[in-house]
């Protein structure tokens, strides 16, 4: 297979699974709690924060480790993410996870940009 297929199926998987966590958590937090309006409020913070302040530390680690290593890390890490936010509670204990999970989300994409103009 070709590598630019690789990268745009990884590209579509980790979008689906993004939607998939923040719809499901959108479900929990905001439709089944007893505070929807401010569980939405930190959820959109939680979402559009890491974007404006972490994404010149992404650029940074894609220089140093290389486009291929980052987003092996990335999707290491992304995958204990998501086991975490599966067994913790809900609540407040949920939003440091999604952070997380969010923040490696920007990274990765951020890191799938990169190695997408590299090969093209």
């Amino acid at each position: 297979m070709k590598r630019e297929y690789l990268v745009i199926a990884a590209d579509f998987c980790t979008n689906m699974g993004k939607r998939f966590v923040s719809f499901t958590l959108l479900d929990l937090l905001v439709f089944h709690s007893k505070n929807p309006l401010t569980n939405l409020v930190l959820m959109s913070l939680i979402h559009h924060g890491p974007s404006i302040f972490l994404s010149y530390f992404a650029g940074i680690g894609i220089d140093r480790i290389g486009a291929h290593r980052w987003l092996t890390c990335m999707l290491f890490f992304k995958s204990l993410v998501v086991a975490v936010l599966v067994f913790s509670a809900s609540g407040l204990g949920v939003f440091p996870v999604y952070l997380g999970f969010i923040t490696l989300s920007l990274f990765f994409t951020i890191g799938l940009q990169s190695l997408v103009a590299a090969i093209i």
